[in-house]
């Protein structure tokens, strides 16, 4: 048993198949089933199963998985933090997580920020995933991650970047609301809302507690849809008020408090645990968090980072 056999089984679980950890050790397929042979000959154990075209782990290699690849980030980061990272030469590439409100709303200063400081590296941005997340996070298939919904997990940190507020939307020239809208207004009007799966459905569960359920006009997928739809209808919609701002639409559309005080929306990034991180990952870290922490600035949303827990180190 070697680093190289170890560094192979954890490609061939993450990616379930050996074609592409072959590609990314940049060895012969051959080579790697070589590998994983001598892998269950060391371990007395398939390891894995062939099912519909996919390699799937058996239970032993579930039990041992999490700490190989817990040792292989541990050497990985022994060895980056002895010779030291250095992101003005490095030709890494970068994997970060964001919805459509992200990539509207925190990508072009987290990018901005990026090609100063690592101008050879590369940054790959993945759509928001959220159950995916924590695996992904574990298995590093991913740096870090932007998102509105909670969840915990032994080796993630979330940490608190940013907090908006929702706004109602309105047309400018609506024939009913203006300047101010009621319970009994948002009861009688129709929304474009937002599919709740991608974690926007705060404002609406206070409404429904009001006794105030919210009439579709279109359920759609994307926040950012929202401010265009409502520009050119009479359609009403709930959104961070983020989402208005870095649109340049806040002088095209009436924005509204809710009738109803709520908290403001916690944006988070997700990460590895410390003691998981890499160097490259901690720099990257620290750079989202500077990045949103100079739009808090420019537009004077509430940006408190902090750790909100913490588990697994």
């Amino acid at each position: 048993m070697n680093l190289n056999l170890i560094h192979t089984f954890c490609l061939i679980y993450e990616h379930q198949g050996i074609s592409r950890a072959a590609d990314e050790l940049h060895l012969s397929q051959p080579t790697v089933s070589y590998s994983l042979k001598q892998l269950r000959r060391a371990y007395n154990d398939q390891l894995f199963y062939r099912e519909r075209g996919l390699l799937h782990p058996t239970l032993r290699a579930q039990q041992i998985y999490p700490d190989l690849r817990a040792a292989l980030d541990l050497i990985a980061s022994t060895e980056l933090f002895s010779h030291g990272f250095e992101p003005a030469s490095s030709t890494r590439e970068f994997v970060l997580m964001l919805s459509d409100l992200g990539e509207v709303v925190f990508l072009p200063l987290i990018q901005s920020l990026f090609e100063t400081r690592a101008p050879s590296a590369q940054l790959r941005i993945e759509p928001l995933d959220v159950p995916k997340v924590p695996e992904k996070l574990t298995t590093g298939e991913i740096d870090a991650a932007i998102q509105t919904p909670h969840f915990h997990s032994d080796d993630v940190e979330r940490t608190v970047i940013y907090r908006d507020v929702y706004v109602v939307v309105a047309n400018m020239n609506h024939p009913r609301i203006q300047e101010s809208v009621s319970l009994d207004q948002l009861s009688a009007e129709r929304f474009i809302r937002i599919k709740s799966s991608i974690g926007h459905d705060a404002p609406e569960n206070l409404l429904l507690k009001a006794g105030v359920q919210l009439q579709t006009g279109i359920l759609g997928t994307r926040v950012v849809s929202v401010p265009g739809v409502v520009m050119n209808s009479d359609l009403l919609g709930i959104i961070p008020e983020a989402v208005v701002e870095s649109l340049g639409w806040s002088e095209r559309l009436q924005i509204l408090p809710s009738p109803i005080p709520a908290e403001r929306m916690e944006v988070s990034l997700m990460s590895r645990v410390k003691r998981r991180r890499t160097a490259p990952q901690k720099w990257f870290i620290d750079l989202i968090k500077e990045g949103v922490e100079s739009m808090s600035r420019s537009t004077g949303g509430e940006n408190l980072p902090e750790v909100r827990y913490s588990r697994g180190g």
